[in-house]
């Protein structure tokens, strides 16, 4: 029986300010929300100014409406948004609960009503039959989902790719030893080993090594992972088959954290059948996550622990020669030992050895030893 021990450490740190980042991180990490604003006639109404606040960590832009009443917020971070649109004439319209995913776009369209702008009208989400502002098809797993789904090899979160329109199956292509964090290999539109693994839009591949992963998360660390399986982005590329996108937790305004321990013991299995004992097995997977404000509304902080102690008993049944056999004595099986140098070459017309008795010249000396 052999101890193994398994840790995981990922820290974050955000900062809610605009940086300059490059195109590919930009499209891979961020999100877009966009939309019309029109009265009740169905026309567009020009020069309105558009709220966007993100509620966890309470980020704020305005845009206005062109002349054509379309407005847009490119570059947003994943996360829960909140549009208010107001004008004069009309009545103040709140959308809460926008939610926003990674290299993802949100179309809301919105109608004011004439009115007071001091009266509120707050409007509910409604999902778009179909997606008209992007080309790519694909899927976010988010981490509700990871939560819930039953996920194996040490609760890996590519399990859930089997859930993608397009991915076949997921299987473990290498050993523990060889790829210690367990990657699993993906076949998607009838390819394999041709995915892009990407961690907040940076590249996640381990070349040398026939598309493994170099970081496979914790769960509990991961705010949700975005799947491309067609038409994605040209410089998303490096890929015939998905771009699996991981985003991490961020922190927010408020703490959140989780604590959790996954346990297998022994003592709760089944014997083999053809075995006299169970032998000593315990695993233990434990860990958790906490994040939250360093300071309000500017700076924020995530971190995850995860470790695994495994300790895996096996038992073997093998089949020792008696003393009898070694000296060439087989009455006691059951088995009928025939003389090799009889027969045919094919096996047919060998002679049994009389009385089960292989002679002492036959043996090797080497054999009895």
């Amino acid at each position: 029986m052999t101890p193994s021990y398994r840790m995981n450490l990922v820290v974050r740190f955000s900062v809610a300010a605009v940086l300059s980042v490059s195109a590919a991180t930009a499209q891979t990490l961020k999100g877009t929300i966009l939309g019309t604003i029109t009265d009740t006639s169905h026309a567009v109404i020009p020069a309105v100014v558009v709220d966007i606040t993100e509620t966890n960590t309470n980020f704020h832009r305005s845009e206005t409406t062109n002349d054509s009443g379309f407005f847009a917020f490119a570059n947003l971070d994943p996360g829960t948004y909140r549009l208010d649109v107001q004008h004069p004439g009309f009545q103040k319209i709140v959308r809460p609960g926008i939610i926003l995913d990674a290299n993802s776009t949100v179309r809301v369209e919105l109608e004011l009503s004439p009115g007071d702008v001091n009266n509120v009208v707050e409007v509910s989400s409604e999902a778009p039959v179909l997606q008209t502002d992007r080309a790519d098809t694909g899927a976010t797993i988010g981490s509700t989902q990871l939560d819930s789904i039953p996920l194996l090899n040490n609760r890996n979160y590519q399990n859930t790719l089997m859930t993608i329109p397009g991915v076949e199956h997921t299987y473990r292509s290498n050993s523990p030893f060889f790829n210690s964090q367990e990657h699993l290999q993906s076949v998607v539109n009838g390819l394999d080993h041709m995915n892009n693994y990407m961690i907040e839009g940076l590249d996640n591949n381990l070349e040398q090594t026939n598309g493994l992963t170099v970081i496979v998360l914790p769960a509990d660390a991961i705010g949700g992972v975005n799947v491309s399986t067609t038409a994605y982005d040209p410089e998303l590329g490096r890929a015939g088959g998905a771009v699996v996108n991981v985003i991490m937790k961020p922190g927010s305004n408020n703490f959140h954290g989780s604590l959790f321990e996954y346990h297998r013991d022994s003592d709760l299995q089944a014997r083999n059948i053809f075995a006299t004992s169970v032998p000593h097995t315990v695993y233990n997977q434990y860990g958790g996550s906490i994040g939250g404000p360093i300071l309000k509304d500017k700076l924020f902080f995530f971190g995850d622990f995860q470790g695994s102690r495994d300790l895996e008993g096996q038992i073997a049944l093998p089949t020792i020669p008696t003393l009898d056999m070694r000296a060439g004595n087989f009455t006691a099986s059951p088995t009928i030992i025939y003389d090799p140098a009889t027969g045919n070459p094919n096996g047919a017309g060998r002679t049994p050895f009389p009385n089960q008795q292989i002679p002492a010249t036959r043996i090797s000396p080497i054999a009895p030893q």
